[in-house]
């Protein structure tokens, strides 16, 4: 379960803010990670600067209470950072 903590208030005024003022190129990103239940559909994507979309993983490392989410939002950053993907 997703925590509601410094992190995850951070994390949810990012993605308020991207999907207000939105990006026309940058990376895709889902608000709710597919790993914890997120979609593909266009409501659950924003479009994130390289910066604010490392900074999304982090926070998401941050956000998770529970200890297999936490293992997931890990590997998802690893990922991100580390091999390109997103």
């Amino acid at each position: 379960m997703i925590g509601d903590n410094k992190y995850a208030r951070t994390y949810y005024r990012l993605m308020d803010k991207r999907q207000r003022e939105v990006l026309e190129i940058g990376e895709k990103h889902h608000i709710l990670p597919k790993c914890a239940g997120g979609t593909n559909d266009a409501s659950n994507l924003v479009m994130l600067t390289t910066r604010e979309h490392f900074i999304a993983h982090l926070l998401l490392t941050k956000m998770a209470e529970d200890t297999n989410e936490k293992v997931r939002f890990h590997w998802a950053f690893h990922r991100m950072a580390f091999s390109g993907g997103g």
